[in-house]
């Protein structure tokens, strides 16, 4: 006797064809009655839908915010058509495989762009953000930024930068801070690290019809970083295109940067970074359910991380406000670190005590904003213990804010 393989995955062998049935089928015009749809393939995953809003967002290439538990879907627009497969982390949805059109409409829209990756969107970027949507006005064009995914010395130099934000969180704070709602994500792959620097030129100018161009002084591109700022701004002025050089940006004899808050940030100092970023640090995510222990001791809390690839501050409690979807803001204190006491945690866990509010915020998104350092993380003899130094540690956080 032998073994005959009858099925292979979701297929069995009824349902296939033979080479000459298939070039019947071909002759007559009626291939499509062969063709799978493409979404039969991920059946074993569950769908979801894609706003209007974010499908424009997945088919320029960006990241969208979600409420869906993490894992991997069928995505799917308001009308039915079959977008992508999906990966949901941390609230934040990603394509893994995509199965779309790239939006056509980039080109139809004249820009004046800023380039750059814009990490912590910090007031040597706001001086680009800022001129951009100067210039955008003056030739009556759409403020945009461009910016990648990925850090590029992941790829360069072989070694990951942590940052100060995710894409998402980069997105968010060019939009809330500087009112630049079109933000367009490059994926910075093999192909764009080794493409020249003049096709990446035309490419993005062609693309995202560009009538203006913003860099930092700094700013290089192309394979071995051979594009300069200043040679962009020859290739541009050859073709008729504006472009703007945007010189360093002071602060305490300093030249403000991301590599400087960042290491800010990995000390606790919440207080400069706030100076150097000319806005508070922050969290944007999805609250996730924890142990309910806050709650039990009277303190409530909710339970957030950091992204992964995301510079996770210095361990300790802060002063802090959280901001909720819908705009209201709450003082809070938050402790970033393990949770020694309850010694469950490997990951950075990000716990917040919101002051003056009751409610079931599970699965919603929050902001946290960090303000200042007030301790160490601790291990505590008990509950009870923890439960009075979280107390003391909200009123700290309050008294901040009514003395600033």
């Amino acid at each position: 006797s032998s073994l005959r393989r009858v099925e292979a995955g979701q297929f069995s062998v009824d349902q296939a064809v033979t080479l000459s049935q298939v070039q019947q089928m071909a002759d007559a015009g009626r291939m499509e009655e062969l063709l799978l749809p493409v979404d039969s393939l991920f059946q074993a995953y569950p769908h979801c839908t894609a706003s209007a809003s974010q499908e424009k967002k997945i088919r320029c290439g960006n990241q969208v915010k979600t409420g869906l538990a993490g894992g991997d879907y069928r995505v799917y627009t308001e009308s039915g058509e079959f977008l992508m497969l999906g990966r949901v982390e941390d609230g934040i949805m990603k394509t893994v495989k995509s199965f779309f059109e790239v939006y056509t409409g980039m080109s139809e829209i004249k820009r004046a762009i800023a380039l750059g990756f814009f990490d912590g969107v910090h007031i040597g970027h706001g001086a680009l953000l800022e001129r951009t949507k100067e210039r955008a006005a003056q030739i009556g064009a759409m403020p945009s930024v461009l910016s990648f995914d990925v850090h590029p010395d992941n790829l360069v130099f072989g070694r990951e930068t942590p940052l100060i934000n995710s894409a998402i969180g980069r997105e968010d704070i060019i939009r809330r801070i500087y009112g630049i709602d079109n933000v367009v994500f490059l994926h910075f792959n093999q192909r764009l690290m080794r493409m020249p620097w003049q096709d990446f030129a035309d490419n993005i100018i062609q693309e995202l019809n560009i009538g203006w161009i913003v860099v930092g002084h700094d700013f290089c591109f192309g394979y071995k970083g051979e594009g300069t700022a200043q040679r962009l701004q020859e290739y541009c002025e050859a073709r008729g295109i504006g472009c703007d050089i945007i010189q360093p940006v002071m602060l305490d004899g300093r030249v403000v940067s991301s590599t400087y808050i960042r290491q800010l940030i990995a000390e606790g100092d919440m207080e400069q970074a706030r100076r150097y970023l000319g806005h508070p640090h922050c969290l944007a995510n999805i609250v996730r359910s924890g142990y309910h222990l806050g709650t039990r001791m009277g303190t409530p809390t909710i339970n957030m991380y950091f992204p992964d690839g995301v510079l996770v501050p210095k361990y300790g409690v802060y002063v802090t406000k959280v901001i909720l979807e819908d705009g209201s803001s709450y003082v809070a204190a938050t402790n970033v670190g393990l949770r020694p006491t309850t010694g469950d945690n490997e990951r950075a866990n990000v716990e917040s005590h919101i002051l003056d509010y009751s409610g079931n915020l599970y699965d919603r998104q929050a902001r946290v904003e960090f303000y200042s350092y007030i301790r160490p993380e601790r291990k505590f003899e008990d509950f009870d213990a923890l439960s009075r130094q979280i107390k003391a540690d909200a009123e700290t956080s309050r008294n901040y804010f009514l003395q600033s």
